[in-house]
């Protein structure tokens, strides 16, 4: 059983070959999926292969564990505490550092600090798409848990497949149409 809705997106070749995967560890986003979307167009159209996660068949126990993290993290909003590491979240959770590594490992198919990113960049492509918004890009990142700007333009850039800004300019034209 699975703690919370999962998205996979793939990508089929002009062969009808089988090209590449993203698997989505969130509650699901028509936001983060569009910007799945166009990655993949654009991959596809350019030739590039994404990378595919490797994701493992997690056991019950590590089932419990995700949803105790996603509890915490997502749903009480601890994601949003900068410098949050491996070893804080499972001293908070009273767990090991490797049983939670591995948790997260296995039911999302990728690393900690990745996984951390793609909740956080979820925020940030709420506050980034309402049309009122005031504040800019570094404030979103420090409000979203990011340490600095960079760090939360290069992991929007790999998650979204597109920049803060160029994200910004797609929503505003689509608000304008």
């Amino acid at each position: 059983m699975k703690p919370f809705p999962s998205l996979v997106l793939f990508a089929i070749d002009n062969t009808e070959h089988f090209r590449s995967l993203y698997y989505c560890s969130l509650a699901f986003s028509a936001l983060l999926a569009a910007g799945w979307f166009a990655t993949i167009l654009r991959m596809r159209s350019s030739h590039e292969k994404l990378s595919p996660r490797k994701r493992c068949d997690p056991t019950e126990a590590e089932e419990r564990v995700m949803t105790e993290i996603h509890r915490m993290v997502v749903e009480q909003r601890y994601y949003l505490t900068p410098g949050l590491t491996l070893e804080t979240l499972s001293d908070k959770l009273g767990l090991t550092r490797v049983s939670l590594s591995n948790a997260i490992n296995r039911n999302t198919g990728c690393h900690f600090r990745r996984w951390l990113n793609e909740v956080r960049i979820e925020e940030a492509l709420v506050r980034l798409s309402d049309p009122g918004r005031t504040c800019n890009f570094s404030e979103i990142a420090y409000d979203v848990g990011f340490n600095d700007r960079t760090t939360f333009f290069r992991a929007f850039k790999q998650i979204v497949g597109t920049s803060p800004r160029e994200f910004c300019r797609t929503v505003e034209k689509k608000c304008c149409e």
